[in-house]
């Protein structure tokens, strides 16, 4: 499967980035937003493991995320930074669900994963001295944030937070 030859065209067209990967990681399928995103051909990446475009300190956090998603109905929502065709680094929220091998779609027996590009959010300037943008940016985040000191001890939470629990 790739964009080109289009196996999956509903989602072809999403607005998002799609990808498929085998359960052990092997890049099959990505829609042609993923390529616009990414940066790349995406033809030169069919076949790769997708863990090789993760940012290593976002590794383990990836490779876990591939092995517990076939348990789950949908994996949890993660944001991993992801190495571009420019070899710069963009920030992805990720989206899992595992498609059952007995299933009569192109899909089947592969993890579907959307994605949602949110590298502008860290684009905001902390330095700037703006701190009411910062705070109403993160008031107002739809997904939760919580801020730890290196010993793990929280020291800040967003309004999601709140909300969501």
């Amino acid at each position: 499967m790739s964009s080109a030859n289009s196996t999956a065209p509903s989602v072809d067209y999403l607005a998002d980035p799609v990808f498929a990967v085998s359960p052990d990681g092997v890049l099959r399928y990505a829609n042609d937003t993923a390529a616009d995103v990414l940066g790349w051909d995406i033809l030169d990446l069919i076949g790769t493991d997708v863990l090789d475009l993760v940012h290593p300190d976002d590794f383990g956090l990836a490779a876990s995320a591939l092995d517990t998603v076939r348990e789950k109905a949908f994996g949890d929502l993660l944001m991993l930074r992801v190495r571009t065709g420019r070899g710069t680094w963009r920030y992805l929220e990720f989206r899992g669900t595992y498609r059952s091998p007995d299933l009569a779609d192109p899909l089947a027996g592969l993890i579907v994963i959307v994605a949602r590009d949110v590298t502008d959010r860290h684009r905001l300037e902390f330095d700037q001295g703006d701190t009411e943008v910062l705070r109403a940016v993160m008031a107002n985040m739809h997904g939760m944030v919580i801020l730890a000191d290196n010993r793990g001890l929280v020291r800040s939470v967003n309004g999601a937070v709140t909300r969501l629990l």
